[in-house]
């Protein structure tokens, strides 16, 4: 436990998870293992892969140490290379001096690799098209609008009956300068002054058809991701938790990755040939934390575990054990804290039945059976 809590796992996942949404996988090495702790030095994705397992499910990862020459200047070059294990040091300076096969085989006792799938393909690639569309559909929406706020004023210079000009060119100069001047003030507003029969085609599309096929495009964003867009800009309740459920058991494939790797680390540290641990990420979230923990309250009533709740509440499992030495033992506080004589904490006294309610509390129907009562009591 206190190896566990000198390493800050929930940063290091947090981190782990992002990339494996982004990029599809997550290739790492541990740095200075031992028991009094350990780093996490990420890998360039693009350098590494993971084509086989060994015999206890762990990925083999591979390096590839042509990395080290897309850095430019040596002496970062130098820096970076001596970040890495002893092993790829080695392969880097015999690939420069020899050549040949530019990947090592990592040792996987250090070695970290984690995905969603097996292929390494990011899980919401295919969000990135829809998304686009629906992007160049809202800037062709705006284009539209701005089309609608824009004005033309028109004058038309009317002919006489003969065919004949009323005003000549430089006077209907004069009359197109003068109507510019009076709306200069206003950016959506031109001018034309013109001879000729104008006729204005406007789109008969309303707002309305318009802003539903925008909601189509942005639904299908979130088909695509396979999530609800309730959760990003909820307008009901119907169908969030099941939304959130189904995240939370594709961020458990992680999950249980993550808890595996922790034990594993944990075992090769400390574990013997009588004793071995197990690491478990209990399946929480703060969407249903309150509902777990009463599911589990509910079970240690029944003899289950009692620490499962109290890991669900946020405290770890050496801080639960010494709270509880702490208030039993040291504080006695159960000595202290004596519970209320309410019907759950002492025996029935006085007459048994449930107390009675007050008044506002009653029922319409409740009253009219007391007043009844009361009548027929008079009555006798």
């Amino acid at each position: 436990m206190e190896f566990l809590s000198r390493i800050p796992w929930e940063e290091w996942f947090t981190k782990i998870a992002i990339d494996c949404l982004v990029d599809g996988t997550y290739y790492g090495i541990l740095l200075g293992l031992s028991k009094d702790g350990a780093g996490l030095l990420d890998l360039p994705w693009g350098y590494c892969r993971s084509l086989l397992r060994d015999t206890n499910g762990h990925d083999i990862l591979e390096f590839n140490v042509q990395y080290f020459d897309t850095i430019e200047n040596e002496k970062l070059r130098r820096q970076v290379l001596e970040s890495y294990p002893s092993e790829v040091r080695k392969k880097y300076k015999q690939y420069k001096s020899k050549g040949g096969d530019p990947w090592v085989v990592l040792d996987s006792a250090i070695s970290v690799c984690f995905s969603f799938l097996d292929d390494g393909v990011p899980p919401f690639l295919s969000v990135i098209p829809a998304t686009i569309q629906y992007d160049d559909a809202v800037d062709t929406e705006r284009e539209r609008e701005l089309e609608e706020v824009r004005k033309i004023v028109v004058q038309k210079i009317p002919h006489l009956q003969d065919g004949q000009l009323l005003f000549e060119p430089i006077e209907a100069e004069e009359l197109h300068q003068a109507a510019v001047n009076a709306l200069q003030g206003n950016k959506n507003i031109s001018v034309l002054t013109t001879y000729a029969d104008v006729e204005a085609i406007i789109s008969k599309t309303s707002a309305d058809n318009v802003n539903n096929s925008l909601e189509k495009m942005l639904q299908n964003v979130y088909s695509e991701a396979g999530a609800s867009a309730q959760i990003f800009s909820a307008t009901g309740t119907q169908a969030i938790m099941t939304s959130i459920k189904n995240d939370m058991s594709l961020m458990m494939v992680l999950g249980r990755q993550f808890g595996r790797f922790t034990g594993d680390v944990v075992n090769y540290l400390f574990a013997n040939n009588t004793i071995n641990f197990k690491y478990v990420i209990i399946p929480i979230s703060i969407y249903t934390q309150d509902e777990f923990i009463d599911n589990t309250l509910k079970m240690a009533q029944s003899g289950y575990s009692f620490l499962i709740p109290a890991l669900a509440s946020g405290l770890q499992q050496r801080d639960f054990l010494n709270i509880k030495d702490l208030e039993n033992d040291v504080l006695k506080l159960h000595e202290k804290l004596i519970p209320l004589s309410i019907s759950s904490t002492q025996s029935a006294k006085g007459e048994p039945g449930r107390p009675e309610k007050k008044l506002e509390d009653k029922t319409d129907k409740t009253i009219q059976n007391e007043n009844a009562i009361d009548r027929q009591g008079g009555s006798d």
